[in-house]
C-alpha cells in the first residue's frame, strides 16, 4: 500500500489536492457537481446537494480528478461515516493509466432519504503498486506487462520453480523405476 505522503513520488496525482489530515493510507473523494439517476443517460447538475431516495442508486461524479501512473492501481471503498447512514458506494478498482474524474455508483440501502452535499467526502481510495508496470497507452488495451529486468533467472525461478521441481522429480523417479525394472526384472 502506498501512504498518502508518498503518492506524488509514486506518480499519483489528485487534483484539486486533497487535505491529508487524519487519513494516512487513503484519499477521501468528495461529491462533485454532476450526477446521473440509475438507468438514465442524462447527467444532472448538483447545485448544493443531491437527495438519494430509499432503495435507490445514483452515479455521482467526484470533485477530484486522478491521474495514475502505469504501475499503481486504486481500490475504492465507502467512507464509514456515510455507511452508517445507509449509503454505500460500489467497491471497485482504479486501473493504472486512468486519468479523469470518477463516476461512482452510490446506493441508498436505508429506508429513508439521505442528502449528500457538494464537497462532502463519500468514498475513499487506497493505492497499491503493481507487480510490474503496464506497457501501452491504456490499461484495457495493454495486454502485456513489462518484464522485470533486474535478474531474469531469479524471476524465472520464482515463477516456475514448482513446475521445474515436479518435472525433475518425475524424470528422476522414472529413471530409477527403469533401472530397477531392468536390474531386478531382467
Amino acid at each position: 500500500m502506498i501512504l498518502n505522503s508518498n503518492l506524488k513520488a509514486c506518480g499519483v496525482s489528485v487534483f484539486p489536492s486533497v487535505e491529508l489530515g487524519k487519513e494516512k493510507v487513503s484519499v477521501d473523494l468528495s461529491v462533485g457537481v454532476l450526477y446521473q439517476r440509475s438507468g438514465d443517460t442524462d447527467w444532472l447538475e448538483i447545485k448544493k446537494s443531491v437527495v438519494l431516495q430509499p432503495s435507490s442508486c445514483v452515479i455521482i461524479e467526484t470533485q477530484e480528478s486522478i491521474s495514475m501512473p502505469n504501475n499503481v492501481f486504486g481500490m475504492l471503498s465507502t467512507k464509514g461515516s456515510i455507511g452508517g447512514k445507509g449509503i454505500i458506494t460500489a467497491n471497485t478498482k482504479l486501473d493504472p493509466l486512468f486519468v479523469g474524474k470518477l463516476r461512482i455508483p452510490v446506493f441508498n440501502v436505508s429506508g429513508r432519504k439521505v442528502e449528500l452535499q457538494v464537497g462532502q467526502a463519500f468514498c475513499s481510495m487506497s493505492f497499491w503498486r503493481t507487480e510490474a508496470p503496464i506497457v501501452g497507452m491504456e490499461t484495457r488495451t495493454a495486454i502485456k506487462t513489462q518484464p522485470k529486468t533486474e535478474n531474469w533467472l531469479k524471476d524465472f525461478w520464482g515463477r516456475y520453480s514448482a513446475q521445474i521441481l515436479t518435472g525433475a522429480f518425475s524424470i528422476f523417479g522414472s529413471i530409477i523405476a527403469a533401472i530397477m525394472t531392468v536390474t531386478l526384472g531382467g
